[in-house]
Order: structure tokens, then C-alpha cells, then sequence
């Protein structure tokens, strides 16, 4: 999706494929990845201590990073990078309202556009979705 976004607005060079993009992103999120274990090991029961909140949070991080990666950096630090990125090597202005209005019904996972239908006609959520979202 960022990627045909780039394509659709991009003056000259060649745009970027989509493995270039996942491959830019994936090296964004290795930069933070300190950031995402500060981040997680200050979740951890103060009863542990420094180091004891670092372990867990590190075995944490290692059990989910290699899929979920794009999912644990904060998503305006990641796009923050991808915006200059885009900018210095395309010539194209990247920002989360123009991303938001790029997006097509096929882009957006099923379960997201149920819970969009739901809000938009005021109806109740399946019982799943409550179960997932903490309800």
C-alpha cells in the first residue's frame, strides 16, 4: 500500500517496490528496537527490579519480534522515518492523513472493517470481538 502510494505520486526515479519498503520499515524498527525493550521492560512488576523487568521484557521481545516488529514500534516514530525516507529518496511527501485517504476497502484487514460497520450503524460488536478487545 505505501509503496503504490509512493508510485501514484512520485515525479521522477523509479519507485520503490513493495520489499523495498518492508525492508526500509524492518531496518526502522531495528533502529528502535532498544526503545521497544525500555518500553516493555517498564511494564514489568517493579517487585522484579531493573533486571529482572530487562529479562522478562528481553525474552518477551525476542519471542515476538521477528513477527510482530512493525506492530511494537510506536507507529509516528516509524512514520516519522518512512516520511523523510520517502522525501529524500523519491520527492514525495508522506503524512498519516494522506496515507489514511490512500487506503482501499481491500487494504484494510476484515475484522477492522466489521468493527468500522459496527460503529458507523451503532451496532453492538460480535461477542469475539468484545473477548479481544477486553469487554
Amino acid at each position: 500500500m505505501i509503496a503504490r502510494f509512493i508510485t501514484q505520486r512520485i515525479k521522477k526515479n523509479t519507485p520503490p517496490t513493495p520489499a523495498i519498503v518492508t525492508a526500509f520499515l524492518h531496518a526502522a524498527c531495528e533502529d528502535e528496537k532498544d526503545t521497544v525493550l525500555d518500553g516493555m521492560a517498564s511494564t514489568q512488576d517493579r517487585k522484579l527490579g531493573p533486571g529482572g523487568a530487562n529479562k522478562i521484557a528481553r525474552s518477551e521481545l525476542h519471542a515476538r519480534w521477528e513477527h510482530e516488529r512493525l506492530h511494537l514500534v510506536a507507529g509516528k516514530t516509524l512514520l516519522s522515518r518512512l516520511s523523510a525516507w520517502v522525501q529524500e529518496h523519491y520527492g514525495v511527501a508522506i503524512g498519516a492523513m494522506a496515507l489514511t485517504r490512500a487506503f482501499r476497502p481491500n487494504d484494510i484487514p476484515p475484522e477492522v472493517r466489521n468493527i468500522i460497520a459496527n460503529i458507523e450503524e451503532g451496532t453492538p460488536f460480535p461477542k469475539q470481538a468484545q473477548k479481544t478487545m477486553g469487554a
